[in-house]
């Protein structure tokens, strides 16, 4: 794993210095712009073949000229693109093909140096000396003919850090080869299957990383599917619920509407009031009625009462002898017989009463009558309710329109499926031929490492034995504690040999050429891929400059995709193609980035899966409503509301009857018979004094006043109280006899009430009525829908195909190719890995030629010396 995180981390920081901008990369060579509508974004389409613009595209990148960048320079700037955004991406040029001018260059010169070597030891080898340790070349006998201070010192110490240098080289280049190994194996490991138990990591393996593609890609779609078809079947009973709900509102305001034109309630308002002030008033004659009775019984008490007192004192006066010869006995005896009731009892009479109340209740009886066929009305209108509501719920029929949904989800899961099944027979095929081709790649990947295993072998011997030698003779060491201490082997011979020079430079030289071409293709070609393809589908950035190319060709397919599931009858679903797809499987639907669930058609761009305009515009709907109008006409016509309304001449009638019984009810004979000033006891106490007075003479015999005169006390307290009775009832009389009159005024005004309601209750006007406010209802039943069904439908859309799992798909099939960890990203590194290896190899002989080439002039240095002394 540590070597993986190193490969991962220098490729990343690689990358990161080969992208300066983002141009658009591939998106350049791989579309072409097909035609630019005005005022809308550009079409695009994908090119058929590798035409000569796609190769001027490398060449002129190769080359280090501008770019053509007609995609990016199609782009709004917003997105970094227009011209502004080509200038940018001229100005500051990506540095892909800097890897492959580097790569070039580097081998060009360790080609340089083999030919160095190969000249300096086959050209200069023609003259050569023999010694007593064998052969020099020129160039050797040169170096030991030169004569410059400190000579002995400088050719050690060079000696000393070509040895080292040697060495360091040996240590990196045997490095390297385990890395390139262990590289390969990543890159073997990557293309076999490697099971694994599920994580929430990216898998590592091709195979593996198809198989999460395709399982996440299937429990998306077959939970998306099978939750949506739930979740939309309960969303659309709710809005039919809601729908159903808002119409009986509407139905019982439009009743009340109605109700409110027809001033029934109106009419209801004012009879009833009418009704309650005649009985108030009636209650009131009923009252005087009472009050006229008791006053006509307390007369004829009084009568009674005055004729008792009469015969009372006639027998008391017969009694008396001498009355005849008393003046004073029959003055008063004559004026009793003249006593008698100030007030007929004719006069006070109950019949004018009588007929009056009598009439009252005649007109509240009829006018009662008449308010009970308008409640009646009221309740039959309201009544209606129910049926209306049926009439319009089965005419507007929604459930049956919103029905025409299902084949949609049906499509879609026909649809997905074909798609899942073409995408695991994809990766079966890829599973069952990847296989193949692996031992081939393994086989290539371990002659290669064998080709450096076996050059690695021959460096090693030839180090091996150059460091033998040094350490042996100490040929780094002071010339003092130097040991010469016999000559050439033929192991020196064949190291330091003109002929192994040669034969390894000749060797090297091709295998150069061939590595370096390899190589360099292989660098430039993987890092364009990553840094000019793989960065447009994973970084957020550069994703919307994919998007905005992959919105034009979703658009331009998108009839052909969708097909009939959104068609004919569910033309109210909404077809409009998808956008920023990539945008959304990267960002939007990372459920890292997003604190709540998000749906993968609200992340395209749907705000609401269906159309409410154009549902409540459908002909179904639009004809279910005028239908519902038909219905509800014909509904309000049947009630004949002008029919069971009282009629004109009912109502006249009431008024008449009404009139006739005020016009004859009169009150002026009671009035005046109730006149308290009739009722004057003062002359009866006058005569109550004298009888007294009388009673008292001694000269009367044989009589009694007493009784007679008890009497007469009697019926001057009747007197008394019926004066202060007569009185009340006079009041009451002339009060009645004022207001008598103001019952007509609210009896007038429920008249004209139920005359308006009569008149407005005509067929025509009624007709015209309940078609002004059934568009009303119209009206505010499709205003409703567009809210609430566009609210719901919103909610709904947005948790609609719930899309980590697409995210989650989306990051398998990239990670795996594109990823930090991707087949790209493994590539590349081992192909930074095998230049680095060949680099190195060639670093390391040559250092071991030029190490070998100073051991003999150190060789010969001290042996020459060790000779003198």
């Amino acid at each position: 794993m540590g070597l993986q995180f190193s490969l991962i981390a220098t490729v990343a920081a690689v990358m990161t210095w080969v992208i300066q901008t983002e141009n658009g990369g591939l998106l350049n060579v791989l579309f072409r712009i097909v035609a630019t509508p005005l005022g809308q974004d550009p079409q695009f389409s994908l090119i058929s073949k590798l035409d000569e613009p796609v190769v001027g595209y490398f060449k002129n990148m190769l080359l280090f000229k501008p770019v053509p960048l007609p995609i990016l320079q199609a782009m709004p700037e917003s997105l970094g693109g227009g011209q502004a955004g080509v200038d940018n991406a001229h100005a500051n040029p990506n540095r892909g093909p800097n890897i492959f001018w580097i790569t070039v260059a580097t081998f060009l010169l360790a080609i340089v140096l083999i030919v160095l070597i190969q000249v300096i030891n086959c050209c200069c080898c023609c003259y050569k000396k023999k010694g007593h340790h064998g052969s020099m070349n020129a160039l050797q006998m040169a170096a030991l003919r030169s004569d410059f201070r400190n000579k002995q010192l400088i050719f050690r110490i060079v000696y000393t850090v070509l040895l080292i240098l040697a060495l360091v080289f040996l240590a990196v280049s045997i490095i390297l080869l385990i890395v390139y190994f262990s590289s390969a194996g990543l890159v073997v490991s990557y293309l076999e299957t490697n099971p694994q138990p599920p994580t929430n990591h990216t898998p590592i393996s091709l195979p593996d990383g198809l198989r999460a593609t395709i399982s996440h890609a299937s429990s998306f779609v077959s939970n998306g599917i099978a939750n949506g078809r739930t979740l939309t079947k309960r969303v659309l009973n709710e809005f039919i619920q809601q729908t159903q709900g808002k119409i009986y509102a509407e139905v019982l305001d439009t009743i009340e509407m109605l109700l409110g034109y027809l001033g029934v309630r109106t009419a209801m308002e004012k009879g009833e009031k009418t009704v309650e002030a005649l009985k108030t008033f009636s209650s009131h004659v009923n009252n005087i009625y009472g009050d006229i009775a008791s006053l006509h019984n307390a007369t004829v008490s009084l009568d009674k009462e005055l004729t008792d007192v009469r015969v009372s004192y006639a027998k008391a006066f017969g009694n008396v002898s001498n009355c005849n010869a008393w003046e004073e006995c029959q003055k008063l005896n004559a004026t009793v017989a003249q006593v008698k009731s100030p007030v007929s009892l004719n006069e006070v009479n109950t019949t004018v009463i009588k007929t009056f109340g009598e009439g009252l209740i005649r007109t509240i009886e009829n006018l009662s009558r008449s308010l009970e066929e308008v409640r009646e009305t009221i309740t039959n209108l309201q009544n209606s309710t129910k049926e209306i509501l049926e009439s319009l719920t089965t005419q507007l029929n929604l459930a049956q329109i919103l029905d025409q949904i299902e084949p949609f989800w049906n499509d879609a899961q026909s649809r997905s499926d074909k798609l899942l099944t073409e995408l695991n027979d994809t990766i079966r095929s890829v599973e069952t031929q990847v296989p193949e081709y692996v031992k081939y790649i393994r086989i290539g990947f371990y002659v290669v490492g064998g080709v450096f295993t076996v050059m690695m072998a021959i460096a090693t011997l030839i180090a091996t034995r150059l460091v033998y030698r040094a350490v042996r003779d100490r040929l780094f060491a002071d010339p003092n504690t130097v040991s010469i201490g016999s000559t050439n082997s033929k192991w020196d011979n064949v190291v330091c040999g003109k002929s192994s020079v040669c034969c390894c430079s000749v060797l090297f030289i091709p295998m150069l050429l061939m590595f370096a071409a390899i190589i360099a293709v292989l660098l430039f070609a993987l890092t364009t891929i990553s840094s000019e393809g793989c960065m447009y589908v994973v970084r957020e950035s550069a994703v919307n400059k994919s998007d905005f190319v992959v919105n034009s060709l979703v658009a331009e397919q998108w009839k052909s995709l969708i097909g009939d599931a959104v068609g004919g009858a569910a033309d109210f679903l909404n077809t409009s193609p998808p956008k920023n797809i990539l945008l959304a499987l990267t960002r939007t639907c990372n459920r890292e980035s997003s604190e709540h669930v998000v749906g993968l058609l609200s992340a395209v761009g749907y705000r609401s899966l269906i159309n409410v305009s154009k549902l409540v515009n459908r002909p179904e709907v639009i004809q279910g409503i005028e239908q519902g109008k038909e219905a509800v006409l014909k509904q309000i016509g049947s009630l004949n509301i002008s029919e069971n309304l009282p009629s004109e001449a009912e109502i006249e009638e009431i008024r008449k009857s009404l009139n006739e019984t005020i016009t004859s009810f009169t009150l002026t004979e009671l009035i005046n018979v109730t006149n308290p000033d009739y009722m004057n006891s003062s002359s009866l106490e006058i005569l109550l004094k004298k009888m007294e007075q009388f009673a008292a003479f001694s000269n009367i015999t044989n009589a009694t006043m007493e009784k007679p005169n008890a009497a007469l006390s009697r019926a001057i307290e009747t007197m008394v109280g019926i004066k202060s009775q007569m009185a009340n009832t006079r009041n009451s009389l002339q009060t009645l006899d004022a207001q008598k009159l103001n019952i007509l005024d609210p009896l007038n005004e429920a008249i004209t009430a139920f005359k308006l309601s009569r008149n407005a209750a005509e067929s025509a006007k009624l007709a015209k009525e309940v078609g002004v406010q059934y568009d009303r209802l119209a009206k505010n039943l499709v205003d409703y829908m567009k809210v609430d069904g566009g609210r719901r439908f919103e909610g709904l859309t947005a948790s609609l195909f719930p899309c980590a799992e697409a995210h989650a798909a989306y990051s398998a099939a990239i990670g795996v190719t594109c990823g930090e960890a991707g087949g790209v990203s493994l590539l590349l590194g081992l192909s930074y890995v095998l230049a680095l290896n060949v680099l190195f190899l060639t670093f390391l002989y040559f250092a071991l030629f030029n190490l070998a080439f100073f051991q003999a002039l150190q060789v010969h240095m001290l042996s020459g010396i060790s000779g003198e002394e």
